[in-house]
């Protein structure tokens, strides 16, 4: 008789047929959260923070009513997504008047001198600003742990990075053909930025390079897994790639002409950063999924051979906006300036940095005569918004331990995709797609703000949550 230890658990996730609604409903908030300008005008903001309140109070009532506590007394994921949870709830301590004058920014005391009352002391210098920022991270805390319930069912992983896929792909499609037969615009509405870009429904052509990048990466990861398994069968090996893709079928090929309409529109985009941040990730797709009992480190050198050349070729068909942009370097030494500025400002203030969200007032006060005209080309520099290094940004806002505290969370979970995609005896292409995400938001964020886009932090938090989930064996315990 067959012991019961013996057998492989069935998947955790919320009883049916609620988890399948409640999928159903975060897979619609991330196809749609790209169309309103990639969620990035206020409104939309708002919307997608109440959006993932809601999935999470939907996950909440139906693991009540369904059997208790799935998965023990702390849920998959619980950790990481407190972690962030604490970090938006030091965010908005930052914004409120609860503070000492020897800890809240001196501009607070001097306000209130010159308005003769009492306006409260604050850390952040822009405590709506804050707040705001406060509000998304805890959504984006709130979707990746509703992403790491739902996807320990292996069916609800693999429909969600179907989704992402096909999510990605419909606004590359679109942003291409509006850019080549509808005068580039954004919606109904002309394009007021970039015209000369890809930027599909975003307003900033590289935060929509960013965006394809995680869409890229999670087709190759799928592709990859496809291909992997072909690999194993020793006709197909001699029949090199095209072969390999044949053998995976109609759904291999489906992903292959994905993966190429992706890296159009990012070559299409001119985002160097976007260039840079796919090319990582994908290289480590290919090296994470990349799997065969026999030969795999031939498998991968044949795969990364073949990305690289594809690009290559790429590239001389449709990048030349791309080389130009990576051989000019004015973009290059502003971001040089913008860091040296939000340095100097670590520097004042590391330990309670100044509001989360604050980059704007926070840089105009250490921006110097000197480097103002740099920047301006002795224009008149109205302001800037962003600091285009959301690490440098982050630990400006949050000051150095709560930043070190939300990039530690993420990096944990990298580090457990990583593990269990090399560790896994199947389905390993979703931890190894949540590894690729992290890589292109880890480069990207290097130069420039993309994980400030709801649209592209919501992808990448649903990513990762399924990635953590799908990185246990099923085997093992809650």
């Amino acid at each position: 008789m067959t012991s019961t230890s013996s057998l492989p658990s069935p998947d955790r996730t919320v009883p049916p047929p609620g988890g399948r609604i409640l999928l159903a409903l975060l897979l619609l908030l991330l196809l749609t959260l790209p169309l309103p300008f990639g969620g990035a005008r206020p409104w939309a903001a708002n919307l997608f923070v109440m959006a993932a309140g809601a999935l999470l109070a939907g996950w909440t009532l139906l693991s009540l009513r369904g059997s208790g506590r799935e998965g023990g007394l702390w849920p998959h994921g619980t950790g990481p997504a407190l972690a962030v949870a604490a970090v938006a709830l030091w965010a908005v301590l930052q914004a409120l008047p609860v503070w000492p004058e020897a800890i809240a920014h001196p501009l607070w005391a001097e306000t209130g001198a010159i308005l003769g009352r009492d306006i409260g002391h604050r850390i952040s210098l822009a405590p709506d600003a804050t707040i705001r920022s406060a509000g998304m991270l805890a959504a984006c805390a709130a979707i990746f742990f509703v992403s790491a319930q739902l996807c320990r069912n292996r069916r609800n992983a693999h429909r969600l990075l179907a989704a992402v896929v096909a999510g990605c792909l419909f606004y590359a499609v679109y942003g291409i053909a509006t850019y080549l037969f509808l005068d580039n615009r954004i919606l109904w509405m002309e394009r007021w930025a970039y015209h000369d870009d890809v930027a599909s429904t975003f307003v900033n052509r590289n935060s929509f390079a960013c965006f394809a990048a995680l869409g890229l990466v999670s087709t190759l990861a799928l592709l990859v897994g496809k291909l992997s398994e072909a690999w194993t069968d020793p006709d197909t090996r001699r029949l090199a790639l095209l072969g390999m893709v044949e053998r995976a079928g109609t759904y291999g090929l489906i992903l292959l002409a994905a993966a190429v309409v992706l890296l159009s529109g990012i070559l299409m985009s001119h985002s160097r950063g976007g260039l840079a941040a796919a090319a990582a990730g994908s290289a480590v797709a290919i090296l994470l999924c990349a799997r065969a009992r026999r030969r795999t480190g031939l498998l991968r050198a044949l795969l990364l051979l073949c990305g690289l050349v594809g690009l290559t070729v790429m590239l001389q068909i449709g990048g030349e906006g791309t080389i130009f942009r990576i051989v000019n370097e004015g973009a290059v030494q502003a971001r040089e300036i913008y860091n040296t500025v939000m340095l100097r400002a670590i520097a004042s203030s590391p330990l309670v940095g100044y509001g989360m969200g604050a980059f704007e007032q926070t840089f105009s006060l250490f921006l110097d005569r000197q480097a103002a005209l740099a920047l301006s080309g002795n224009a008149p520099l109205l302001s800037v918004d962003r600091g285009h290094n959301d690490y440098l940004e982050g630990m400006l806002g949050l000051g150095i331990p709560a930043a070190l505290v939300l990039w530690g969370s993420i990096a944990a979970v990298a580090i457990r995709c990583v593990r269990g995609s090399v560790t896994r005896r199947r389905d390993w292409a979703c931890p190894g797609a949540a590894a690729a995400a992290v890589t292109v938001v880890a480069v990207h964020s290097l130069v420039d703000f993309s994980l400030q886009m709801p649209a592209v932090a919501a992808t990448c938090a649903a990513l990762l949550g399924m990635g953590h989930a799908q990185s246990r064996s099923s085997r093992d315990p809650s």
